[in-house]
């Protein structure tokens, strides 16, 4: 079934979910190495990576060294946006005693809250009386205390915290600061702000890639975290170089309702579409039931996002390639791709002379989902010759070799040899109409492939190698030539 026209869009985006930097001490212990280490797996984005050796670490350390690791922890899910796992472990460290760091857990405590829409007041009133108990010095603990208390409009306790830390030798013009905002109009609220986009949400997962954002449950989102990066993990070990900014950020809605509503409200997105992403916000949104298909051919637009060779037929015709699969997820993730959809040969029967190759690739415009369905036919042509990954080497290296396009240099051969080549294509999948009418949509199972006979609904591609392993039969056919069927393969 053909699913709406996605959209491939730029719109700008402020970070929803950027974890507060603390300078001076921060979170973090200057002098402890495995805070330094933490504090870098974070700047890098690697959260995932940062959960693992802190749960390890929770599991091997003497309980009173816990305090720092389950701060560390805590601030990894703030990096998340899952605060509610985040307060659980600052409250974990609070009950320890803080771990030398409670000023700081107080205050991301407190952030934490107000991004949930709750109170923090209290919070944020303890950090300022532990502040003056402990007469510190970090300009940046007094500074974010003293605004959040600005913008909670508790103006007397923020001038009882200045004169407290006057008495103790703190930084007078920051504190003359201070004292002059809380003589002014109540500022906007950033400390204290509500994150109005991933409030709502309940499920939070970290990849090594991506960062799954949901209102559905764990154990639901768990299995989407799966299926994401292990496909990221197949390109990447079998088509092309998974680089660039990660991990992104993936939102799966409970429904289309949800996500048509969350695109507009959230990302001034107003198009009814399965899926998107969208590039300058490194975001890829979705509902639960779409399909494996959808959330494949959208991650397949961050992987390419920054290939400047790339085709306009491929921009979208290579993501929806992926959009027909099948696979499982045990022992390994693997799926099997190459399958037209299940309506390509009536419609490529009822339409042959609509369906050329110069002008699919040549006719093509800039993020044009609304001719998909071709370009993916285009995708699939690659994939029989096994053409599919030279394609995108080539275009990872920019080299046409004196060719007008990339996909006449995968073949090594110009349009006018390639027609009638692609035609025969579209005539096997015409003469294999009764088995692909057949297919059933597209799934990933847990341990076995959903469906027994994978090979009798694929085309399978040719081999091709040099007349020597030709005439040795280590290769199907030669120059065009195929043995099994005894014809050249463009008649």
């Amino acid at each position: 079934m053909r699913r709406p026209g996605r959209a491939f869009v730029l719109l700008s985006f402020l970070s929803f979910c950027a974890l507060l930097l603390v300078t001076g001490n921060a979170a973090w212990a200057e002098d402890d190495t495995n805070a330094e280490h933490f504090s870098q797996l974070l700047a890098k984005k690697q959260f995932s990576q940062a959960f693992s050796e802190i749960n390890q670490k929770l599991q091997d350390q003497p309980i009173d060294n816990d305090a720092n690791l389950y701060l560390w922890r805590g601030n990894t899910y703030w990096s998340i946006c899952d605060y509610r796992s985040a307060i659980a472990d600052y409250n974990r460290a609070l009950s320890m005693g803080g771990g030398g760091e409670g000023i700081n857990t107080l205050i991301h405590k407190g952030i934490c809250q107000a991004r949930l829409g709750e109170d923090c007041a209290e919070t944020f009133l303890n950090a300022a009386r532990l502040a003056v108990e402990l007469k510190t010095t970090d300009a940046a603990q007094i500074k974010t205390i003293g605004q959040a208390l600005i913008e909670l409009q508790r103006k007397k306790e923020l001038l009882e915290l200045t004169s407290g830390l006057r008495s103790v030798g703190g930084d007078a013009a920051l504190l003359d600061a201070l004292d002059a905002t809380a003589s002014g109009a109540t500022p906007k609220a950033e400390i204290t702000r509500r994150d109005k986009i991933t409030a709502g949400m309940t499920s939070f997962i970290a990849t090594p890639h991506c960062v799954l954002i949901s209102d559905i449950k764990k154990d639901a989102l768990e299995r989407y975290a799966t299926i994401a990066e292990g496909f990221i993990n197949y390109v990447n070990d079998n088509l092309y170089p998974v680089e660039g900014n990660y991990p992104v950020s993936i939102f799966i809605l409970h429904d289309k309702a949800a996500e048509q509503a969350f695109l507009r409200n959230h990302m001034n997105f107003n198009m009814h579409v399965q899926g998107v992403y969208i590039s300058s916000r490194n975001v890829l949104v979705t509902f639960d039931g779409t399909g494996t298909g959808t959330l494949l051919h959208e991650i397949m637009h961050k992987i390419l996002e920054g290939e400047k060779h790339l085709e306009f037929w491929a921009e979208e015709g290579i993501p929806a390639y992926f959009e027909k699969v099948y696979g499982k997820l045990q022992p390994q993730f693997s799926i099997e791709v190459g399958f037209p959809e299940n309506w390509y040969p009536k419609a490529i029967k009822e339409n042959a002379g609509t369906f050329k190759l110069a002008d699919i690739v040549g006719k093509a415009k800039h993020a044009d989902p609304f001719n998909q369905d071709r370009q993916r036919l285009v995708a699939l042509f690659l994939n029989r010759y096994g053409k599919l990954k030279v394609y995108l080497t080539l275009v990872k290296s920019g080299d046409k070799k004196g060719f007008k396009t990339f996909v006449e240099a995968a073949f090594e051969k110009p349009m006018n040899e390639l027609a009638p080549l692609f035609q025969s294509y579209l005539q096997e999948i015409v003469k294999d109409r009764a088995k692909i009418e057949k297919q059933p949509e597209s799934k990933i199972s847990l341990g076995r492939l959903p469906i027994r006979d994978m090979d009798m609904f694929k085309i399978e591609p040719t081999s091709h190698g040099s007349l020597q392993e030709f005439l040795d039969g280590k290769c199907d056919s030669y120059a065009g030539y195929d043995a099994r069927s005894n014809r050249y393969l463009s008649e």
